[in-house]
């Protein structure tokens, strides 16, 4: 099944999601912050596009230790625990200084 790749932030929540082959992710943003709605939404993604697991970016400080936002970050994935998905964290950190590199590169 496909991948759902979670960006929990304060004023907006990213999504992306995977081919059936987990090759190409295509993107979507949500403005809500509810989690009732976000929840909503989510589901309608994972049963419509067959989700098989969600990994959701977890926002931990440049020198190891957990943040504010990592606690809030944490508390979402309690809270979509009822989609009954592997549930994934993926380390955040220097992701958007790795993108920016990258970009440049090419």
């Amino acid at each position: 099944g496909r991948v759902l790749g979670v960006d929990y932030g304060s004023a907006r929540v990213g999504l992306a999601l995977s081919d059936p082959q987990r090759i190409i992710g295509r993107h979507y943003v949500l403005s809500q912050t509810m989690v009732l709605d976000i929840k909503k939404k989510l589901l309608e993604v994972v049963k419509k596009k067959k989700v098989a697991c969600i990994v959701i970016g977890l926002p931990i400080g440049l020198k190891g230790q957990e943040t504010i936002q990592t606690k809030i970050v944490r508390e979402f994935a309690k809270e979509i625990r009822s989609l009954a998905l592997p549930i994934y964290f993926q380390d955040e950190r220097l992701s958007s200084h790795s993108a920016k590199k990258s970009l440049v590169e090419q």
